[in-house]
């Protein structure tokens, strides 16, 4: 059944057409139908009636029977043949009350029957009642008609669907050019993660939900640089260009760094973690020991993961006896577990790329990368790895290399926070040229709370300006800029400067630490280079080598004495810092925020900060980092500068 209005009536008069041959009738029945609201139409025959269709489409029709020329029958028949109008319930009003007329009517297609006289209540509610039926058939068309676009659009997404499935599938058949050439540009984002991560941990107030919230990132981030370490290693296994770097290596603080580095996770699982050096054994070596590094943490991290409890052992031994003329020998290193073992089928597979033997699926973790990458590895580096394993008693992963005995010792330098800079330093200044805003940032607020003036820029054309006019100490310049390359801008400004002059030094932000980049680098006049994600630590590190910079550290007894004399980190920005931020700002801004900050009303001051632009992050972590620690008399000082 359709309706015979496309228009709902529901929000609007229902319409009514009367068709009655006495104008006594058509008056009655107008005035009845006025008074309840409906618009109604009045036509005095059967023609007319038939003939006000054209241009009123009624919901409604109250036909006469007993009409001259076409009595109420034919009327309704002919409506009922008419597709426009065959849906439009029809009550016959009729004088005539036998069975027959009224079953007559019913046939012809009425929807009910009034028997003249009739009393208006009645006639109303009849009325009434099959409006309400037209109405709740409308709504259901409605509905019908929603549910069937629904359908539609469903179909639609499901072809998408289906199309993006296929081009998934496309995708994967050139994973490994992908891999090769968009994995190291995760680095930029993730050394915003990390690095953000690390700064916010320092913050004395975190509670310890903020403070575990942290740490879940930081593991995180830790777990991802991981899985980016091993897909960069493979694509670089594929391509054929990976290649040893050996340097001098302290063996045994590469191996204490390690037990320090899985003791957490062996004690959570409840397992003994024991790292044995045989008698013999060299401590000074020339290796790789970045891969040797990587290969000994994928066999820890995989013995730790499928042992839930026991122990792991990591043992390394001497097959070349040392002496005292010796300049080479042969190391054996070892990791065995008492874990799940691995079946005998599964020992076929577990050197092969994106293949986990079903203790590893069920794990859920890792690439499928790492034993793989681990054996190419130890290739590279002289030996053959092995695997020994019993299902259900444990495993025992090995691999014997070659190692050059270095004559002179390796200076290691013990790991310590930094807070500042030492009381007798200068304040430095650092110039940082990077075309990733986050990049700036971190190291803007790595460096300025610790003392060191610092000015960043975007592009290479203002990063050789800067140098020129402000003379910085020493610069970060990310080789990646926009108008000239880092590369370019190093050797612009190597080029100007006086040969019998102090060098000062320029360091790299990069991405790609492999020996051709870290050559071309060499050649175009940087000095040192940082590997992002990079760390705090890192970068004072490297500040201290390059600079003879002198720190205070968490144990250093001098930091209380700086504590006691009211200097904190949030007084290490500099005055020039405050003025060149604030100066951008509007005047009605400043002097909004003042008054805020005067009354110690917190949530003004955040409300206030809100407005600074997006270009100025640096002035809203500054002011961020002032809110948090309650010191709002440093924002006013700061202001106050302005007035001087």
């Amino acid at each position: 059944m359709s309706i015979p209005n496309s228009e709902l009536f529901v929000n609007r008069r229902p319409r009514i057409l009367v068709v009655d041959d006495l104008p006594d009738n058509l008056r009655l029945l107008a005035i009845l139908l006025n008074e309840q609201g409906y618009e109604i139409r009045l036509a005095p025959s059967g023609a007319m009636a038939l003939s006000s269709l054209s241009h009123f489409q009624p919901d409604l029709i109250l036909l006469d029977i007993m009409m001259p020329e076409m009595d109420g029958y034919e009327v309704c028949q002919r409506l009922k043949a008419d597709e426009c109008h065959r849906a439009i319930p029809i009550i016959f009003l009729s004088a005539l009350d036998s069975a027959a007329d009224k079953v007559r009517g019913f046939q012809l297609g009425a929807a009910d029957y009034l028997t003249k006289p009739f009393q208006s209540e009645e006639a109303i509610a009849r009325i009434e009642h099959q409006l309400t039926l037209q109405r709740l058939q409308q709504q259901v068309t409605a509905q019908r008609d929603q549910l069937q676009a629904q359908n539609e659009r469903l179909q639609l997404e499901v072809q998408a669907r289906q199309a993006a499935q296929e081009a998934a599938e496309s995708a994967l058949a050139i994973r490994s050019q992908f891999l090769a050439n968009m994995s190291h540009e995760l680095r930029s984002p993730l050394n915003a993660i990390t690095g953000f991560t690390q700064l916010l941990l320092s913050y004395p107030q975190l509670n310890p939900d903020q403070i575990r919230y942290l740490q879940i990132i930081q593991r995180s981030s830790n777990h991802l640089l991981s899985l980016i370490e091993d897909v960069l290693n493979f694509s670089k296994l594929e391509a054929g260009s990976m290649v040893l770097v050996p340097d001098a290596c302290d063996l045994s603080q590469l191996l204490d760094t390690l037990a320090a580095m899985f003791q957490l996770q062996a004690d959570q699982r409840g397992v003994t973690l024991t790292v044995s050096t045989a008698t013999g054994v060299p401590r000074h070596i020339f290796v790789d020991e970045q891969k040797l590094n990587a290969v000994l943490i994928n066999l820890l991290s995989n013995a730790i993961k499928f042992t839930d409890h026991g122990r792991v052992t990591l043992s390394v031994e001497c097959e070349t006896p040392t002496t005292n003329t010796a300049k080479n020998c042969r190391l054996c290193f070892s990791v065995s577990d008492t874990g799940s073992g691995i079946a005998q089928e599964d020992l076929a597979i577990i050197f092969k790329a994106f293949v986990q033997t079903k203790a590893g699926q069920q794990t859920a973790q890792g690439t499928g990368l790492g034993l793989a990458i681990s054996q190419e590895m130890v290739k590279l580096l002289g030996g053959q790895i092995e695997v020994e394993s019993e299902l259900g008693c444990g495993t025992r992963f090995s691999f014997v290399i070659p190692v050059s005995l270095q004559t002179a010792q390796v200076v290691t330098i013990p790991h310590r926070h930094v807070l500042a800079l030492a009381p007798e330093e200068p304040a430095y200044r650092l110039l940082v040229a990077s075309s990733d805003e986050a990049t700036r940032l971190l190291l803007t607020s790595f460096l300025s709370p610790l003392g060191f003036e610092v000015q960043a820029v975007n592009d290479g054309q203002t990063g050789i300006d800067v140098w020129e006019q402000w003379q910085p100490d020493a610069a970060f310049i990310e080789t990646r800029l926009s108008q000239l390359s880092g590369l370019e801008v190093v050797r612009r400004i190597r080029a100007c400067e006086d040969a019998s002059s102090r060098q000062r030094p320029m360091i790299a932000l990069i991405a790609n630490a492999e020996p051709p980049r870290l050559t071309e680098l060499e050649a175009a006049g940087y000095d040192a280079w940082l590997l992002k994600p990079f760390t705090l630590d890192q970068v004072s590190a490297l500040l201290a080598e390059q600079l003879g910079v002198e720190y205070l550290y968490a144990d250093d007894a001098r930091w209380g004495e700086t504590l006691q004399q009211g200097q904190t980190r949030l007084d290490c920005y500099s005055d020039r810092f405050w003025r060149e931020q604030l100066t951008q700002m509007p005047a009605d801004w400043l002097a909004e925020v003042r008054a805020a900050a005067v009354a110690i009303d917190e949530v003004g001051v955040r409300r206030v900060l809100a407005a600074i632009p997006e270009q100025q992050s640096e002035l809203r972590l500054a002011l961020d980092r002032l809110l948090y620690d309650f010191r709002l008399d440093i924002l006013l000082d700061a202001i106050a500068l302005l007035d001087e």
